[in-house]
């Protein structure tokens, strides 16, 4: 090829770049910078990465326990008291809205052949006893059969998917979530609940809306495809 086709590669990798830019430049290409921030808990550094009680409950990073078997990390629980685990002033506090969090999902071993019934919990400030101060509650919950089986199961985690335990405002705490946890409880509660020895999770991960991600590897995939655009050496004979 000769300058000509320099010329028009390079030209190819700039209208690349740019088409990918106005795609991010978007109102709703925006909210899509949370993909790159989403928070998936696999437990594969080895840790809790953050995940307890103060009390109570014994958390363990166990190897080769996850869904995925040999290579797959998975947190064992173990309860001696209410059936709950939080995360709080970590990896998961902060604004939940601005980050675009679409719907949390997780993988759930219950260990003791009980049916679990779970709940997700969020406080703005630390809870105080009996569940009291900023907290609220999933509206809806999800099952685990007690067969011993690793379970995917997911949250809507928008405005409209939390319903007030002792809270004030689901949309502000949303924005400033200080304590995230996960729960046993056969009835709707901030509170886990008594007589569960534990569960098992894994991939524990912040999904963000489909729009966006779609958008996303959309404009990725088309700028690559116009970088690596060649003109055939014919065309400049």
């Amino acid at each position: 090829m000769g300058t000509t086709a320099s010329w028009h590669l390079r030209w190819d990798f700039f209208m690349g770049f740019l088409v990918f830019g106005l795609l991010a430049s978007f109102p709703l290409a925006d909210a899509c910078l949370a993909v790159t921030l989403g928070q998936v808990d696999d437990f594969q550094d080895g840790s809790t990465q953050h995940w307890g009680t103060p009390a109570n409950t014994v958390t363990t990073n166990l190897a080769d326990a996850g869904p995925a078997g040999i290579g797959d990390n998975a947190l064992d629980v173990v309860m001696q008291a209410r059936a709950v685990i939080f995360n709080q002033d970590q990896q998961w506090s902060g604004d939940w809205i601005a980050a675009n969090f679409h719907t949390i999902t997780m993988d759930v071993r219950s260990l003791d052949n009980n049916d679990l019934t779970l709940w997700l919990g969020i406080s703005k400030g630390s809870p105080t006893g009996g569940g009291g101060g900023d907290t609220y509650v999933s509206s809806s919950s999800q099952p685990v059969p007690g067969d011993g089986q690793w379970h995917s199961i997911s949250f809507p985690v928008t405005v409209a998917d939390f319903t007030n335990f002792q809270g004030i405002e689901v949309e502000k705490a949303l924005q400033d979530v200080t304590q995230f946890r996960i729960l046993h409880n056969p009835n709707q509660s901030f509170l886990g609940d008594f007589g569960v020895a534990g569960f098992q999770l894994d991939n524990i991960a912040a999904v963000p809306e489909p729009g966006c991600l779609a958008l996303l590897v959309t404009g990725c995939l088309l700028a690559s495809q116009m970088g690596q655009r060649r003109i055939p050496e014919n065309d400049f004979t």
